[in-house]
């Protein structure tokens, strides 16, 4: 019978496990990361659907004048005045060298939080304490008036994660060239080399084929499709025995345990090697190293070590979430009992376990609120609805800062986490809610020059639809310039904190000076 892929396919594997093969057939990228010194060799990006006005959590004071008086929305305090603005690590006004700290409008009660009461104020959350409860800002910037060039739902979370502004993608995600650059290092350890929890789905396109998303929404995804359990697809074909394995060429690969299916399978591969043309042969040997990549996941029982892993236990559930739960809250009138909380839960312990290099979140507001109803409902829920949700996110950050790992670092140190959106939104007296390209881009971790906002908007016409942002320093291909800050330069510097190489973002990119220890 005629060697061909259909027929390996279906020789092999149960339906289930397909998923880890749809990653072959693709010549890795060029993609490679610093051998020395230490950087964060984990990656996290949520995405905040539908489109946030971020400067509602951390604010550049020079836009104070495009923010209207104080008020309330459903309870909810609403916009602030310049006494409300004050540096999120207690420092007053102070600046960090030549740039502004984090600066936040503190609008919750600091004696009763601090006293482990709920914060005094009828049915809200004290959105933004998590940040400060946790001293966040040693770990933490922001990046100000980031152009993502366009304002359109489905071309924003591709910008923000990839650097170019399209409905499809043009360019490989962050994750995956992250990745890609650290596939060899991980190899044996991390089988999820890029995982896909909610949100966008981060591309991979001309990569290496082994760090194509894997799509896994809960612990039980894992059993499903990195798993044999099933009888469904493995019933009878699951016995395996240690042995000394060959890698393509016939030469020495160790010894795991395989199935005589898959003995099969590597053994009819490697035999034809001497009979196909050169081109062909590479194609088998991408092909043998997929199986040999899917024989170890397999042999691994990743099932049993994703159970066993706890997820949130080192922060208790805090004191001011309303509901009880880890990630509850409440905005105005709107509660929600487990805002992010799968999808978060399920990120602490791939990484935990060391599976996983990077993952891709998405999330709306409690109660599903997307960020696009500020159409409708203008600037007065989003504002509560982006602070209840970085609230969240604070505590979730809190616990990864809590979690030890090795050399006194913690999961924190070793990770770099973004937050993005679609897009803006028009700032208030605008006079509308709509959207806007230029953005603030939190970025959180091991590697990023702490407490300083960089960047800000363009306010010499407070009802402007879409301010500008102002320029940076940025280095571009060895040359200093200073422009404002496109999403192209926040994933460019990123990378280049984790010691990735050899990447190319279309339409050019650069360091923003500051942003990085480095």
């Amino acid at each position: 019978m005629r060697l061909g892929r259909r027929q390996l396919l279906q020789a092999s594997l149960g339906a289930t496990q397909l998923a880890l093969l749809s990653k072959f057939g693709v010549m890795p990228g060029a993609a490679r990361a610093a051998s020395s010194g230490f950087a964060p060799t984990r990656l996290l990006t949520i995405n905040m659907g539908g489109g946030w006005h971020a400067p509602h959590a951390f604010f550049p004071r020079q836009a104070l004048p495009a923010v209207p008086a104080p008020t309330t929305h459903d309870g909810e305090p609403v916009y602030f005045d310049s006494g409300a603005l004050q540096n999120l690590d207690g420092s007053g006004t102070s600046m960090n060298g030549g740039y502004e700290k984090l600066v936040i409008p503190k609008l919750w009660n600091q004696s009763a939080l601090d006293a482990g009461q709920k914060d005094p104020r009828n049915g809200t959350s004290p959105h933004g304490y998590a940040w400060q409860k946790h001293q966040l800002w040693t770990h933490a910037s922001v990046v100000h008036g980031v152009d993502q060039m366009t304002a359109a739902h489905a071309a924003g979370p591709i910008s923000a994660l990839c650097g170019v502004a399209s409905s499809e993608w043009r360019s490989p995600a962050i994750h995956a060239w992250v990745a890609s650059a650290l596939y060899s290092r991980f190899a044996n350890s991390r089988a999820l080399p890029v995982v896909h929890i909610s949100g966008p789905d981060p591309a991979s396109l001309s990569l290496r084929g082994e760090v194509a998303a894997m799509a896994i929404r809960e612990v039980g995804d894992v059993a499903t499709l990195l798993s044999d359990r099933s009888d469904q697809a493995w019933l009878d074909l699951r016995a395996r025995t240690e042995k000394d394995q060959l890698n393509f060429d016939g030469s020495s690969n160790g010894r795991y345990a395989t199935t005589p299916v898959e003995d099969r399978i590597l053994q009819r591969l490697r035999k034809r090697r001497g009979l196909v043309n050169s081109g062909t042969a590479s194609y088998l040997e991408t092909l043998h190293r997929s199986y040999e990549g899917v024989s170890k996941v397999l042999a691994r029982d990743l099932v049993d070590i994703v159970e066993r892993t706890k997820g949130s236990e080192y922060t208790p559930v805090a004191s001011w979430a309303d509901g009880g739960g880890r990630y509850s809250t409440t905005a105005g009138s709107t509660h929600d009992d487990a805002l992010l909380q799968n999808g978060l839960e399920l990120a602490l312990r791939l990484f935990k376990a060391d599976l996983v290099t990077a993952i891709s979140i998405g999330t709306f507001g409690p109660f599903n609120y997307s960020f696009d109803l500020g159409h409708s409902q203008g600037h007065l829920p989003q504002f509560a609805m982006v602070r209840a949700t970085m609230d969240v996110v604070g505590r979730f950050l809190g616990e990864m800062k809590a979690t030890p790992t090795s050399g006194g670092r913690n999961l924190l140190d070793e990770t770099i986490v973004m937050l993005v959106s679609d897009f803006s939104r028009t700032w208030p007296k605008s006079g509308t809610c709509d959207h806007a390209t230029f953005t603030s881009v939190p970025v959180i971790g091991g590697g990023i020059a702490p407490n300083r906002m960089m960047g800000g908007f363009d306010m010499s016409d407070v009802t402007a639809i879409n301010p500008a942002g102002l320029p940076v320093d940025i280095v571009e291909n060895g040359v200093a310039v200073q422009r404002a800050p496109r999403s192209g330069d926040v994933l460019h510097s990123v990378m280049s904190v984790m010691g990735v190489t050899g990447f190319r973002i279309p339409g050019g990119s650069g360091e923003i000076t500051g942003l990085t220890r480095g």
